[in-house]
């Protein structure tokens, strides 16, 4: 028994769920994981590793989707006579034939869902936090076999924007973490606060002011492995 996890090579917290949940999986002797993503195979991934071709590499793209105009805003990124998309489609396509998973995890991308579905593999989707109500995103969700968040299922309102299909078949799962869990301890306030940013992405917030001293830690104020440290 196989499954595969796409891997979206723009921001790392993609790579860090897929890695734990692979190395868990043969820690516990469940399903070997096949990744399949633009970016090189991580360091500590278990299992097989399908370095697929970049869709975003042919220069200026030409009609790439996620507009009116654009593959009938049907889609987020579908460059016409892109030759990379054309090759990572087919290896996706050549992976699904020789491997015949029972699923593909999707992590996140609306047309790479689409494409294993129409291999009539089943297809568990990503979703995160935000509006996600645009005609891509509902087509993407639309034709999944299950959704899945990474964060309690406490959080409300961390996503807006799904239909009441869904809304009822959304899981919240709790985050999945490459780091110890500890035990947290009581701190007295002290004014100060930090706001966590991802890397490898394009996230770029200014904390509000007022009467909190803010520590930025991500984006383009660089990574700190350990925010305790701070």
């Amino acid at each position: 028994m196989s499954i595969g996890y796409y891997v979206h090579h723009v921001g790392h917290g993609h790579r860090h769920r897929a890695t734990e949940l692979a190395r868990h999986l043969a820690a516990t002797g469940g399903p070997e994981v096949t990744g399949l993503s633009s970016l090189p195979r991580p360091p500590g991934w278990p299992g097989p590793w399908i370095e697929l071709a970049r869709d975003d590499a042919g220069g200026a793209a030409d009609d790439p989707g996620g507009s009116a105009s654009t593959a009938g805003g049907r889609l987020h990124w579908v460059p016409r006579r892109d030759p990379g998309l054309l090759s990572r489609s087919a290896q996706v396509s050549a992976w699904l034939e020789a491997a015949r998973p029972e699923a593909v995890v999707v992590d996140v991308s609306v047309e790479v869902a689409l494409l294993v579905r129409l291999h009539g593999v089943p297809v568990v989707s990503v979703v995160l936090p935000g509006r996600r109500d645009d005609e891509p995103h509902r087509l993407g969700f639309g034709i999944a076999d299950a959704l899945v968040a990474f964060w309690p299922p406490q959080a409300h309102g961390m996503v807006r924007g799904l239909g009441q299909r869904e809304e009822e078949a959304l899981q919240c799962v709790g985050a999945l973490s490459r780091f110890e869990v500890t035990t947290a301890t009581h701190r007295e306030p002290t004014g100060r606060a930090v706001l966590l940013l991802g890397s490898g992405g394009h996230s770029d917030v200014v904390p509000p002011a007022g009467r909190w001293s803010w520590t930025v830690v991500g984006g383009s104020a660089g990574w700190v492995q350990d925010p305790a440290r701070l």
